[in-house]
Parts: structure tokens; C-alpha cells; sequence
């Protein structure tokens, strides 16, 4: 027996690229807040929020170099 499709996919494809398209936005929204809720809610010196975003940039170029890398067998 076939099962339903949506929009031409498994249910089960089209509801994890759904969950997966609504964390993503949810995240691309709440980023750009997180600065300001460090300073104005936590009172983090600027300096601190500083390191904070250029560690996180920092990591993130890492992982993206090594997540190329090619395993070895």
C-alpha cells in the first residue's frame, strides 16, 4: 500500500525539511538579539560581548575548515 505523499514526498521528508526550515528562522531570528540582551538585561561590558561573538566566529570558521577535512582509513 502507498502511503499519502505531500507535495509529491514522504510525509515523513516533508515534515523534517518543515521542522528543519522553522529552526532555522527561529535561530536566524534570535542571533542578532542576543547582543542586545547581554547588554541590557545582563549588563555584560561591551568588551566581554566582544570576545563572546569573536570566539563564536572564531569556532565556527574551525569547524567549518575541519569539517572539509578528509578522513583517513
Amino acid at each position: 500500500m502507498k502511503s499519502k505523499q505531500i507535495f509529491g514526498v514522504n510525509p515523513n521528508v516533508f515534515f523534517l525539511g518543515l521542522v528543519s526550515f522553522l529552526t532555522d528562522a527561529s535561530s536566524e531570528m534570535i542571533f542578532p538579539l542576543l547582543p542586545l540582551f547581554l547588554r541590557n538585561v545582563l549588563a555584560t561590558p561591551y568588551t566581554v560581548i566582544g570576545l563572546i561573538e569573536g570566539a563564536a566566529e572564531s569556532i565556527a570558521s574551525l569547524v567549518r575548515i575541519f569539517s572539509g577535512w578528509p578522513a583517513t582509513s
